[in-house]
């Protein structure tokens, strides 16, 4: 199957067809270090394989549960199988299954040819601006300038593969620290946290994977007084909370950010789209500008507060931040957001595809949801989180210790057909996506904003 989202190095991956986490590069005999990595707990001795193993599994989990628990994953997945409806020939009521699956796979295929590398290490970029692009294929994108003494040295479009990989690395370098905090020896852990933090801008100046990590060069030149641990906190912390957005509260979320565009033209069209639930990359990406300018203009006093709350509890300082921008409009929606992705689970059932996605979805959603809002998945526990088991590449079965209780060898094999024919027709499709036309009469515009 086609890998859709793959660790910079390439060891693993996540395919989001069969909702399977493929450890591509490991056969059977990695196996007792790959389960030594998932049953390590903080405080134990640890080895540099077995946290770099134990990381590569976050990195790709995340992924995962990603798709399986926010309401961004829950309206891709049920897309992706009203797509295999027609796909198995159900064409009654599912004649635009391919069109509107392509809302949600253009978002994660596209603008790889907008990106434009230069020369200088990314990391050495100190400053960044962005500007609207409209493209025929895509409708209005964001592309984001780094630049350096004034020059443009790098161009990189802004897509929910950008927030998705953004939150699956946080998930991997939070775990390599905390594997790092566990030695004894303090001259250890200060060795290991240098060399964590050096692996991490390498990532960063990796001119192949800008777009990969672009949030989170972001969150680095913005808030430089946090830590490296704090940085990635909050990314992760930042990323649910646009994953997991709901209409309850979008429209006024979509009202300020339409105000902070200077194109207006094109801002008005791209927070359309926001309204109508895509693109929200457009969170995190105005989070981090508007918490930014927000704090340049508090009192000392308020600042010291809000920092520390990106510190010690970064998900309260984004919720500030949205109230004061949304002048305290935004609701409380846990409630109708638990209600929404329980909808969610049961349209899937509904379908009636063969597929188990309306299960798994079902059952991480349930197991997962809270621990994820208060914590990254790099740093819980993975007995703490219900996960579907792994595969490596000779087809042996990772079992994790709270799994759904599915035979992820046997399943494969039970619906190789369904699932070959749903990667066929992917492999087919055109990855563009639909939007209103700029001269609709339905796009808000920003006079009556």
């Amino acid at each position: 199957m086609k890998r859709f989202l793959a660790t910079p190095d390439r060891d693993a991956y996540f395919d989001f067809l069969s909702l399977l986490v493929v450890m591509s590069t490991h056969e059977n005999r990695d196996l007792a270090d790959l389960q030594n990595a998932i049953t390590w707990e903080p405080g134990q001795e640890i080895d540099f394989r077995t946290a770099k193993l134990r990381a590569l599994l976050k990195h790709e989990i995340t992924h995962f549960l990603d798709t399986t628990t926010t309401v961004w994953g829950g309206q891709y997945t049920f897309r992706k199988l009203r797509m295999l409806c027609a796909v198995q020939g159900n064409t009654e009521g599912y004649e635009d299954a391919g069109s509107v699956f392509a809302l949600e796979s253009s978002e994660i295929e596209m603008h790889s040819e907008l990106t434009q590398a230069g020369a200088e290490p990314p990391a050495s970029c100190d400053v960044v601006k962005h500007q609207l692009v409209d493209r025929a294929e895509y409708g209005v994108c964001v592309l984001v300038h780094y630049l350096k003494n004034g020059q443009t040295i790098h161009k990189v479009p802004l897509s929910m593969l950008s927030l998705l990989e953004a939150n699956a690395t946080a998930s991997e370098f939070l775990s390599f620290i905390q594997c790092a905090q566990s030695q004894d020896d303090a001259v250890a852990r200060k060795i290991e946290t240098n060399e964590i933090e050096q692996r991490y801008l390498e990532l960063l100046n990796d001119s192949e994977r800008l777009e990969y990590s672009v949030f989170l060069h972001l969150v680095r030149i913005h808030f430089p007084y946090l830590d490296l641990s704090e940085q990635l906190k909050f990314v992760a912390a930042l990323a649910r909370y646009s994953l997991d957005s709901t209409f309850a509260n979008l429209g006024y979320i979509s009202n300020a950010i339409q105000r902070s565009f200077d194109n207006k033209e094109l801002g008005d069209r791209i927070c359309m789209e926001l309204r109508r639930d895509s693109c929200k990359y457009l969170i995190f990406f105005k989070t981090v500008l508007l918490m930014y300018g927000w704090l340049k203009n508090l009192s000392d006093a308020r600042v010291t507060e809000i920092q520390q709350h990106l510190r010690e509890s970064p998900l309260e300082a984004i919720k500030q931040l949205w109230a004061d921008q949304t002048y305290n409009q935004l609701m409380d929606d846990r409630a109708f957001r638990d209600l929404h992705v329980k909808s969610q689970e049961t349209w899937m059932h509904e379908l009636g595809v063969p597929l188990a996605d309306g299960r798994i979805f079902g059952e991480s959603q349930q197991a997962n949801r809270a621990a994820l809002e208060r914590t990254s998945a790099g740093l819980l526990s993975f007995t703490k989180l219900r996960l579907l088991d792994a595969m490596l590449s000779d087809d042996t079965e990772l079992v994790f210790p709270n799994r759904i209780d599915i035979s992820v060898a046997a399943y494969c094999n039970e619906h190789l057909q369904t699932i070959s024919s749903l990667d066929a027709a992917y492999r087919k499709m055109q990855h563009k996506r639909f939007y209103l036309d700029p001269s609709s009469d339905l796009i808000i515009r920003s006079s009556y904003t």
